[in-house]
């Protein structure tokens, strides 16, 4: 057999491999993802059955929505969802419901308990796109639920079948269960692409011209973000959805961009006409990229639109990718080029493949109950381990024990009846006043009558007191300070010392709420209090500022019963 006749079969056994190895990831990839999505959902009560649906108040149809397909139009569509929350849920209950470039309303009994978006779509920008967790109130079993969307995009979504009730306790680990694959792979990405940019960096300083890993780096980075926010997986250290759809468009789009910079350091073995054809690309994709975000930041046409334009533009890149994978396994020996023509040749396919996904699954299988997933991160994956191999698997755990501490810190910080800072939450950030030597303020706070009303209207009507209560506080001084509450009728704001002089106006204001407020509801909202500022006291310490304002509450609080009695 001669040299040609050896050199054909092993580049035709070469694309056989990595044809075998693109379907061997996309299959372990939809494996693990329905695996994992599949196994841990049967700890959630699948809540899509027994929805009434409005659309912009045509006839209201009772539908289960894994079988309903909506079309929608941008600032016109109104869709409403009623339903009856089932029985059986755990007394704390929280809904998990994505939704795609909409804003959202939910009323419970007629009593809005969730809204996200409405701000943003009233100026006309991007609603952000997210997993939305619904707080349930306690107890709600059999109580009327409606969901109000409005989409802010034309053909924001087609489908609203992934809707779960989850025990509150659980909906994070759960959700990270769920997306256990999704998270790997896009948390590698992520800090891999870290590491290879500050290495390319360190190199480029040191050989003085731009390395490789800076660009291999910007893609990981980039495809590492663009699938956790399409995942919604960030929203543990970014909640802010509009944010995170920013994130997640400005990233997909320039990922391919990042690609085709790594493809310069192929330059100088392209001939003219593929030189010609490669400068073509790169600056369509850089012009696409530039325009886009100006049009968006301009507010003249968001991010979320230029998607099949971005498709459009991509379509060139295809085919020049695939001609250079081929010149390179066929015209070089060297094995940073075989390796190059294998990984291309993947994030090629499954991109192509993650194209196709995204229409099927938004436009015709609709019905499904779960979304496939996108193949990119892993196409990307297995792209990044053929050039580096052994990168240390100890970042999932890392970022799982940070997401854990994140998670349990604000549950601990929490008041779980009002929502406010705890004592723990208080301690904490006046310790951190008295690091950086700062004076401070404390007004110690205590409700008059709540056990009056707790053994005369019930304990539902002295939790509503409570919140109530914790309302007109934030009102009052939600701008200027923080505020807490320490479990019974105890309150406290912690004020920075330069809001000395505002106090007056703001305890005459908060007076005013409360005798506003107690005329809605069939309890008096009355409380004592008392004021004192660290610089009264030579000992300023956490706790003598604290004792003083209580000693000053508790001697308004018995001057008031004297003049009552």
């Amino acid at each position: 057999m001669n040299r040609k006749q050896t050199d054909f079969f092993s580049s035709h056994k070469l694309y056989i491999l990595f044809i075998f190895t693109t379907l061997l990831i996309t299959i372990v990839g939809l494996f693990i993802d329905n695996f994992s999505l599949r196994f841990f959902t049967k700890d959630a009560l699948i809540f899509t059955k027994g929805w009434t649906v409005t659309v912009d108040h045509n006839v209201p149809e009772l539908a289960d929505l894994n079988d309903y397909s909506f079309e929608c139009s941008a600032y016109k569509t109104n869709i409403s969802l009623k339903n009856t929350i089932p029985a059986g849920i755990p007394k704390f209950s929280t809904i998990s419901m994505p939704l795609d470039l909409s804003t959202i309303d939910v009323y419970i009994s007629n009593k809005l308990v969730y809204s996200y978006g409405s701000e943003l779509y009233n100026k006309g920008l991007m609603v952000g796109s997210g997993l939305h967790f619904i707080t349930l109130p306690t107890n709600c079993s059999g109580e009327n639920i409606l969901i109000v969307i409005r989409p802010s995009e034309d053909g924001a979504f087609t489908r609203l079948n992934n809707i779960q009730i989850i025990d509150t306790n659980d909906v994070y680990s759960l959700f990270i269960k769920q997306q256990i694959a999704k998270f790997f792979v896009s948390v590698f990405l992520f800090t891999f692409g870290l590491l290879l940019i500050l290495v390319g960096i360190s190199i480029s300083i040191y050989a003085r011209r731009l390395n490789v890993l800076i660009s291999v780096g910007l893609l990981s980075v980039s495809i590492g973000l663009w699938a956790l926010t399409s995942s919604k997986t960030n929203q543990v250290l970014q909640p802010d959805f509009a944010v995170n759809s920013i994130i997640e468009y400005m990233t997909l789009y320039f990922a391919p961009f990042a690609f085709l910079l790594y493809i310069t350091s192929f330059y100088a073995s392209m001939n003219k006409t593929l030189r010609l054809y490669y400068l073509y690309c790169v600056i369509s994709m850089g012009i696409f990229n530039i325009v886009a975000a100006i049009l968006h930041f301009t507010n003249i046409v968001h991010l979320s639109r230029s998607l099949y334009i971005f498709y459009l533009v991509c379509m060139p890149i295809i085919p020049f990718i695939i001609i250079l994978a081929l010149k390179a396994n066929n015209s070089s020996n060297d094995n940073n080029r075989k390796i190059f023509s294998i990984g291309s040749s993947i994030i090629i396919i499954t991109s192509i493949l993650d194209m196709i996904r995204h229409i099927i699954m938004k436009y015709i299988f609709v019905e499904l109950s779960y979304d496939v997933g996108s193949l990119i991160p892993y196409g990307t994956f297995f792209f990044l381990i053929t050039l580096i191999i052994g990168y240390d698997l100890q970042i999932y755990k890392t970022m799982s024990i940070e997401f854990e501490k994140r998670t349990f810190e604000k549950l601990a910080y929490t008041d779980a009846l009002t929502r406010l800072g705890n004592r723990a939450k208080a301690d904490n950030d006046i310790l951190d006043y008295e690091k950086s030597n700062k004076d401070y303020i404390i007004i110690s706070f205590d409700m008059n009558g709540l056990k009056k009303v707790n053994d005369t209207l019930g304990h539902d009507l002295g939790d509503k007191l409570l919140v109530t209560f914790g309302e007109i506080l934030t009102e009052v001084f939600g701008e200027i300070g923080n505020i807490y509450r320490f479990g019974g009728d105890e309150y406290m704001v912690l004020l920075d010392d330069a809001y000395f002089e505002h106090i007056p106006l703001c305890i005459t204001r908060l007076i005013y709420l409360e005798e506003s407020r107690s005329k809605d509801y069939p309890f008096e909202i009355d409380t004592s209090y008392g004021i004192a500022r660290s610089k009264e006291l030579k000992d300023s310490s956490q706790s003598s500022v604290y004792k003083l304002a209580d000693n000053r509450m508790y001697e308004m609080k018995i001057a008031t019963k004297r003049q009552r009695d």
